[in-house]
């Protein structure tokens, strides 16, 4: 009988010792799971305050510009009411841009998006908001088409891909040093879906990049931070659409289809 109590009494504490040793265990595997989850969040994070800081330049150096050439004006005293209006118009569409980026970080905390907006607006007002460096660089801007239909991207977001890739083109166009300058923003839409083709006549994309310009802080020219084209596709994609760059005979074109809503 006692042989017996000793045995038994040895099972209890070794299933104890188990015990304490799974909680351990869980324990240890909860702060690592804590630990991840933090730097997770910490670097979608910095993700996010990336691509905040680069998307946040376009309409800055468009303010920048702006006031410089009302300032200019009035030392020539130059004063031509539709030049001071148009300039005046483009400083509240950039200041608009960038009050819509702050809204977007605050949306993002609150999980609240109105993911509904006019594309064809929302294509104006990015080219607007490029006008002023597309003509230091001598660069001519056409938008051929319209999309009646709203597509499933905020207004931020419809800018955001528009910017970007008007941005992309104008860079190509400049290291391209051609006679042409152009670019042409073709809007259409077929069986429920819109199409938004950004053509240039740059220099293309090499080969060797063309599967890779997608990635993170990847830059084929080397001069830029490399989230542009990163911050497209994944605003793209989240709304169930498609992007694809391809090489054409006089530059290059970004094709981007995006889901229309009733």
């Amino acid at each position: 009988m006692l042989a017996l109590l000793l045995q038994i009494a040895a099972m209890v504490s070794a299933v104890n010792e188990w015990r304490r040793r799974q909680r351990r265990l869980h324990v240890a595997n909860m702060h690592e799971l804590w630990a991840k989850s933090r730097t997770q969040r910490y670097f979608q994070l910095g993700q996010m305050a990336a691509g905040f800081a680069h998307e946040i330049g376009t309409p800055a150096q468009t303010i920048t510009l702006a006031a410089s050439n009302l300032r200019n004006l009035l030392e020539k005293r130059d004063l031509l009411k539709d030049d001071i209006a148009t300039k005046i118009k483009r400083i509240e569409v950039a200041i608009s841009r960038i009050a819509s980026l702050s809204n977007s970080v605050k949306s993002y905390r609150s999980r609240e998006f109105n993911d509904r907006s006019s594309l064809s607006r929302n294509v104006e007002n990015a080219v607007s908001i490029t006008m002023p460096m597309l003509r230091i660089d001598n660069v001519r801007i056409a938008i051929e088409g319209n999309v009646d239909d709203c597509v499933g991207v905020s207004d931020d977001e419809a800018q955001t891909i528009v910017i970007n890739l008007i941005e992309n083109a104008r860079k190509a166009i400049v290291e391209a040093k051609r006679d042409v300058r152009k670019i042409t923003v073709r809007l259409s839409s077929l069986e429920g879906t819109a199409h938004v083709a950004i053509s240039d006549t740059g220099c293309g994309i090499p080969e060797e990049f063309i599967d890779r310009v997608f990635e993170p802080e990847f830059s084929p020219r080397g001069d830029g931070s490399g989230l542009g084209l990163f911050i497209v596709k994944q605003i793209v994609e989240r709304a169930g659409g498609r992007i694809a760059l391809e090489n054409t005979r006089t530059g290059a074109c970004a094709n981007v289809w995006l889901r229309c809503l009733d």
